[in-house]
């Protein structure tokens, strides 16, 4: 249902690193691995998630709004805990709300 039943409401590219570990090794999406955020969105939204050469690799259920994910993309969570409240944790998407489109 994530895949096909739900409405994306925006989209993250992910850096190679990412990709790998979404693709290869059936990871979550960390906020270390987020380079972009596209459109508007809430926590609980679908979106979609591209390559940094503009592929669609996954659509997933976001644990951010895309406010929130402009603030910690790209950070580690160490930083992330540092920075922000101890309870944010940095999983942009868990690979359970998560569905790989591979080829």
């Amino acid at each position: 249902w994530i895949a096909f039943g739900k409405k994306t409401k925006g989209g993250i590219v992910i850096d190679r690193g990412a990709e790998e570990a979404v693709l290869n090794k059936g990871k979550s999406i960390l906020a270390v691995g987020v380079v972009k955020v596209d459109g508007k969105f809430n926590k609980g939204d679908t979106l979609k998630v591209f390559s940094l050469d503009s592929k669609l690799i996954a659509k997933g259920i976001s644990n951010f709004s895309s406010e929130d994910i402009e603030k910690i993309k790209g950070k580690n969570r160490e930083k992330i805990l540092s920075e922000f409240d101890t309870s944010m944790c940095s999983e942009v998407i868990h690979r359970d709300c998560l569905v790989v489109f591979k080829e």
